[in-house]
């Protein structure tokens, strides 16, 4: 009876801490969406480290939102990407601190953690590349449509290696 109630127990919270490993579909974790989260993110860089990197480094971050808007940066697995950007790394570390426009995803009305993707590029963002508006971008087109760009790749994919 004891491990019933044992079973019982982790599995009401396993069930309760559920993370969502992207947003849900018309969701935006940032409040003002990506724009906004890169202008703050500017902002808080001029303020902080005006000088950025001295080399030209990106990395895309994985941040966790949880319930209460609180978040906590995702640790990566791919310790060369981090290590190979460490300045990086480490202004995305404090610049995200004072961020204050996160939100945390819904489900059924039920807020639940979250993960948001972002790229982080110190230097973009201080001179102000990474800070567009909607018009200004827009999603990749290949001529024909998806159809036609899946009959090309698969015509240059070499399978005869893979079993």
């Amino acid at each position: 009876m004891k491990y019933f109630a044992l079973f019982f127990i982790l599995f009401f919270a396993a069930s309760h801490s559920q993370v969502l490993l992207k947003y849900p579909e018309g969701q935006e974790p940032y409040k003002g969406g990506r724009i906004a989260l890169n202008k703050e993110l500017q902002e808080i860089l001029q303020k902080n480290t005006p000088n950025g990197c001295e080399k030209d480094e990106a990395l895309a971050l994985k941040v966790m939102v949880a319930e209460d808007a609180k978040i906590k940066l995702v640790y990566e697995q791919d310790t060369a990407a981090t290590s190979n950007n460490k300045c990086a790394y480490d202004l995305a570390k404090n610049a995200l601190k004072y961020t204050s426009g996160w939100q945390p995803a819904t489900v059924n009305n039920e807020k639940v953690k979250a993960i948001a993707h972002l790229l982080f590029a110190p230097n973009d963002l201080l001179k102000g590349d990474l800070v567009v508006t909607d018009e200004e971008t827009k999603n990749a087109e290949f001529p024909g449509g998806i159809t036609k760009y899946g009959e090309k790749f698969i015509s240059c994919f070499d399978s005869r290696s893979y079993r």
